[in-house]
């Protein structure tokens, strides 16, 4: 099947028309045939281009599916022009690369240019691109760091071209604009003021327009038409990127006058690649409107580089420089919330959102309140039904309560505190419902040998049935995939329903008295007291049921009752024990996990979404976690000459060292980081380290560098050395830096001059003139009171303030600050902040957490203790102090802010981002601790 894919671009070129030009026709498509492994035309020229001259140039480059160049594996690449007999092959390189010339004089019109690439497995992928016939060649602009490029192919019908250009290009540059006359085939645009060259500024939309002057007839012009375009640097987008539980959240600048966005994504990968190579990008979005985009299309523990693109009138003006996250997984099991011992007697137990159903035997069924996990409650008196209630089965908005001696009874629980009674399924003399299972609007009553399916809606007689020939049922699976039966005679059973017959597929009497079921997607979990945990595929057919895998080691304990929740089996067994066993699916095994700690004599189990009920012997109900991202251990230690303070950035971690340097590790193995660059000046004394993409700020006792950490050399790009490299110094003002952070092209720095503190702003979009000069100059100060931290959320700048309150200041035009009065924070020594969530040391009141979007409400405190250093990631924070040590902080289910752990060892200072947690320890320890949370 023919799928229809975007083309990725090497690099963007824009087409500028005359006026007297016919109308633009732009069509560009990808078709892919067979196969995901189909090659990549990349088509550098003609690109977004409608207009062809004599001939028609043809430039690009053909790739396989990895992106690699293409020498062996491209069997043919040809070109045509649909509707001509203008065809032939054009030779790539060996890297891809190619380039033609096709005569066009005899064409007019409009016309359709095809390149196609077929590789030898037949596998074709092929361009198209809409061009019509114009009096002359086109013209192209490319956007780049302060500065736009012009580019436009030699012609003899013209004797000069003149370029106009405004700002903001509202009106025609020709109307509005300035002039600059007989420009050269490949122009650079920048500002002319008294003769001197300043670069355009990045950020500010121009507007561009061509005149071309007739060679044959001197007073003829013809004028294209104004086309918007916008400098940006390489960092102008780089976004803010913050891993959340199965998502990656991100946030970059938005300027005026850029009309969409788009998201582009590269998987890391492990080996020698370049992820500053932009053509290994893919997209993830179309265009969007917004300047944040959350990426829920990931895998956990999975890292991700992305890059932010522009969008002017559907042209793409630029791509952003990288950054990296990573989505966290599902961490360790099992914690217990609470528990509720009650008197009235419960044999069974199913969930609904904050109430559960309990069998109360002959007293009938119980309402639970579970609003409040840690105390469950009765919702009023047992609910009084005829017969004996072993058995209560959930399914949406249906309830049945099966008893012996007295039927299925259905209720209505649209009110979940209140069921209202509906209807009485009575089996043939001699049989008792003893259990339930719901499909759809179906409904199969069960009883110890056999099963009737009744139609919800049509419930006066029964649709089916099935009893077995010998032995009992012991539990009852449906689902889209099939009807799965345990027997302890027969084994398992699986049945397919077509919504009017039970039509028998496939026996494994093989399986010695299955006693109960689970399926999570295509996996379906078994146990059987003789051979223990099973796991059978049930991907593609029931009728198909491949063998996975087993654990016998557990057959003695003889499993009554098993649950799953994210690959994770739950296990009650006989003893009253509650096991938690894996499956791994690389190893194709199943293995012991743990167990929940202080649940005992469970009989009975349910789980929905992040909680797990467990039902004992003696009728109390326990509530744990499935979820509980609060547990950390230490999996390294590295011995420093000490440690002052510790960044992680994307898949490396950076030491500010004192007078040691500055050292980069590559901990993309988080259990065995490897060194990868130092850097070291004479006399300085590291204390600081600030990250962003591929920048570092390090900070002295009286001086500041920026650095590159993996250099890119004087022509920007990407070495892909992963050196640390010297860019510039940063002049101070004879003051001493404090903090710093950066945001999108500018660095931020607190300085401390004469016992006053004063932000300083620094432009940094000008990488060559970095690289050249070897200076860094400020371009704007703010005065900030007595500044201890700088953190940047979203497009808002935050001053910790030693001395009354945080303030706060929007980046929107981030070289004129305007300081305003955030939260009251007497004492604010640290700032963390996780998405819209602040996290303050307030060294008098303890820890606060504000919520940015109730500001200056305070959301949660942790009060009487004074903590120093925080760090924050994944909706959790971590803080230092001296009494108390290192502590993990959050919210639990009921959206409580609590401490989930506590680390009994003093700490230097800490870094967090993903899964992983980096504690320095101090003089004279000279430790650097990795922690992981805990869900391998």
């Amino acid at each position: 099947m023919k799928k229809v894919e975007k083309v990725i671009f090497g690099f963007i070129v824009f087409s500028l028309l005359a006026s007297c030009w016919s109308p633009l026709i732009s069509e560009q498509e990808l078709v892919q045939v067979q196969d995901s492994e189909s090659p990549q035309i990349i088509l550098n020229y003609p690109l977004d281009q409608s207009v062809f001259y004599n001939s028609i140039h043809v430039d690009g480059s053909v790739r396989d599916s990895a992106g690699n160049g293409v020498k062996g594996r491209v069997m043919r690449l040809e070109y045509e022009v649909s509707g001509t007999d203008l065809k032939g092959l054009i030779r790539p390189n060996d890297n891809g690369a190619f380039r033609a010339e096709l005569d066009a004089s005899r064409l007019s019109g409009t016309i359709s240019l095809v390149i196609r690439a077929v590789d030898w497995n037949s596998n074709l992928t092929q361009i198209k691109v809409a061009l019509t016939k114009s009096d002359f060649t086109s013209f192209s602009i490319e956007p780049e760091n302060k500065s736009i490029r012009v580019h436009w192919k030699s012609d003899y019908l013209i004797s000069q071209v003149d370029l106009y250009y405004c700002i903001g290009g509202a009106s025609p540059a020709i109307n509005s604009g300035q002039v600059i006359y007989n420009i050269e085939q490949d122009y650079v645009l920048k500002y002319l003021d008294n003769e001197q060259t300043i670069p355009l500024k990045n950020g500010q939309v121009y507007g561009i327009q061509l005149a071309a002057h007739s060679k044959s007839d001197p007073g003829l012009v013809f004028y294209s038409e104004m086309v918007k375009a916008m400098p940006l640097s390489p960092f102008t987008l780089v976004p803010q990127v913050e891993g959340d539980y199965g998502q990656v959240r991100l946030f970059w600048r938005h300027f005026d006058g850029i009309d969409s966005y788009r998201v582009l994504r590269f998987a890391e990968q492990s080996g020698n690649y370049d992820y500053g190579d932009a053509a290994r990008y893919s997209y993830i979005t179309g265009d969007i409107t917004k300047n944040t985009h959350t990426d829920s299309e990931v895998k956990p523990g999975q890292g991700y580089y992305y890059r932010i693109q522009a969008v002017i009138d559907d042209r793409v003006q630029g791509s952003s420089g990288w950054a990296y996250g990573k989505a966290s997984s599902i961490p360790e099991l099992g914690r217990l919330l609470g528990q509720a011992a009650f008197k009235l007697g419960i044999r069974a137990i199913d969930v609904s959102g904050d109430y559960a159903y309990g069998a109360a035997r002959l007293l009938g069924f119980q309402v639970i309140d579970l609003k409040n996990k840690t105390n469950p409650q009765f919702y009023g008196g047992p609910v009084n039904v005829p017969g004996d209630v072993v058995n209560v089965v959930v399914h949406g908005s249906y309830l049945a309560v099966c008893a012996l001696s007295g039927g299925t009874h259905l209720y209505d629980i649209t009110q979940p505190s209140h069921p209202v009674f509906l209807k009485t399924f009575h089996l043939d003399q001699g049989h008792e419902s003893c259990n339930a299972v719901f499909y759809d609007d179906f409904m199969a009553v069960v009883e110890e040998s056999g099963l009737v399916i009744y139609n919800l809606n049509n419930s006066d007689a029964p649709v089916d049935q099935y009893f077995l020939d010998s032995g009992h049922i012991n539990e009852v699976l449906w689902d889209e995939s099939g009807l799965y039966l345990a027997s302890d005679k027969e084994g398992l059973l699986i049945f397919d329903f077509d919504a009017s017959r039970l039509s028998f597929v496939k026996k494994d009497d093989s399986i010695n008295n299955a006693r109960s079921l689970a399926k999570e997607g295509s996996l379906l979990y078994t146990s059987q007291p003789i051979s223990g945990l099973t796991v059978y595929d049930v991907t593609e057919n029931p009728a198909n049921i491949s063998f996975l895998a087993s654990q016998t080691d557990i057959s003695s304990k003889k499993v009554l009752h098993i649950e799953v929740k994210g690959g994770f089996v739950f296990a009650a067994d006989e003893n009253g024990c509650l096991s938690i066993y894996r499956f791994n699916s690389e190893k194709s095994s199943l293995e012991f996990f743990g167990s929940v700690d202080a649940i005992e004599n469970t009989m009975f189990l349910a789980i929905e979404g992040e909680l797990g009920y467990s039902l004992s012997g003696d009728s109390r109900l326990s509530v744990f976690s499935v979820l509980n991202p609060g547990m950390y251990h230490r999996i390294n230690s590295i011995n420093t000459l000490g440690v002052n303070d510790v960044k992680i950035q994307g898949p490396n971690m950076f030491l500010a060292q004192g007078t040691g340097g500055f050292s980069k590790y590559d901990i993309s193995q988080i259990d065995s980081p490897v060194f990868q660059s130092h850097f070291n000046l004479p006399s300085f004394d590291v204390k600081k380290v600030e990250c962003y993409s591929e920048w570092a700020v390090v900070l002295g006792s009286t001086q500041a560098v920026l650095c590159s950490t993996d250099y890119r050399g004087p022509e920007g790009g990407s070495q892909g050395s992963g050196k640390i490299a010297f860019l510039a110094a940063i002049d101070l003002q004879e003051g001493s830096p404090l903090c710093a952070a950066f945001y999108s092209d500018f660095l931020y720095m607190a300085i401390n001059k004469a016992g006053s503190t004063a932000v300083f702003v620094y432009d940094l979009s000008d990488y060559l003139s970095l690289v050249e000069n070897g200076a860094l100059t400020r371009v704007s100060k703010i005065d900030g009171g007595f500044v201890s931290d700088i953190s940047v959320i979203d497009d808002l700048l935050f001053l910790s303030d030693l001395s009354d309150r945080i303030k706060k200041a929007s980046l929107k035009e981030p070289l004129t600050l305007d300081l305003k009065s955030g939260p009251s924070c007497f004492e604010a020594q640290n700032m963390s902040s996780f998405n819209h969530l602040l996290f303050v040391s307030d060294g008098r009141f303890g820890l606060k957490l504000f919520d940015l979007e109730l500001l200056p409400e305070l959301k949660a405190k942790e009060e009487g203790i004074s903590f120093s250093k925080t760090a924050a990631q994944a909706g959790f924070f971590y803080s230092f102090s001296d009494t108390g040590g290192l502590r993990c902080f959050g919210f639990d289910l009921q959206d409580e802010f609590r401490c989930f752990g506590q680390f009994p060892f003093s700490a230097h200072n800490l870094a967090a981002q993903d899964r992983v947690l980096v504690v320095a320890s101090p003089y004279p320890d000279r430790e650097l601790s990795i922690f992981v949370m805990e869900d391998d």
